[in-house]
């Protein structure tokens, strides 16, 4: 199995030439209504490694096996160390998955959104933090108020009548909402 990253910054542009290749270990946990984390690791001798792991920087992990290239994961590196292990000294990065990015984004003051659908809501909110939503539409109507608090706490202040999970499933976020289900895709 063939494993690699690419490293990008805050802003979604590639950092360095080509991918890091260098990766040892990598490792990716799903958490159910939040975020989960990546983690990746690589020979401290690489100079390259040093340079494109640096705390805040987007990281974009694939396994290729036998022909087929798949992503397992996305995070943003929160925590850069070095450390001894059995094969000599490894440079580890890790931090929380890309759902992490919907916590960091603040609807500002007085987002209003009067006689709209739950989907339409989360469209929108979702929308701030550069995501999309698709999905059934859900036919109750809302009208609420938000003042400067997390895109992905909004959802969970919907009457409790609704049902309200997100998490990770491939490279895409999970939403359900009562009995219909919303699927953000990053872009």
């Amino acid at each position: 199995m063939r494993l690699w990253a690419d490293v990008v910054d805050a802003n979604g542009r590639k950092v360095g030439e080509g991918p890091l290749t260098s990766l040892t270990s990598v490792q990716v946990t799903r958490a159910l209504d939040g975020a989960g984390s990546v983690r990746v690791e690589a020979p401290l001798a690489d100079e390259r490694a040093k340079r494109l792991l640096t705390n805040e920087r987007r990281i974009r992990v694939y396994a290729e096996e036998g022909g087929v290239t798949r992503e397992l994961g996305r995070g943003v590196i929160r925590e850069v160390r070095v450390q001894a292990g059995a094969g000599g000294w490894t440079l580890s990065a890790d931090g929380p998955d890309s759902l992490d990015e919907l916590k960091r984004v603040s609807v500002l003051l007085a987002r209003e959104y009067l006689n709209r659908t739950p989907d339409a809501i989360a469209q929108a909110l979702a929308g701030l933090a550069g995501w999309t939503l698709t999905g059934d539409a859900l036919s109750n109507i809302l009208s609420v108020r938000y003042d400067g608090v997390a895109c992905s706490k909004r959802c969970s202040s919907w009457p409790s009548s609704r049902a309200y999970t997100c998490g990770w499933a491939s490279a895409r976020v999970s939403l359900s909402l009562g009995s219909s289900a919303l699927t953000a895709v990053w872009c």
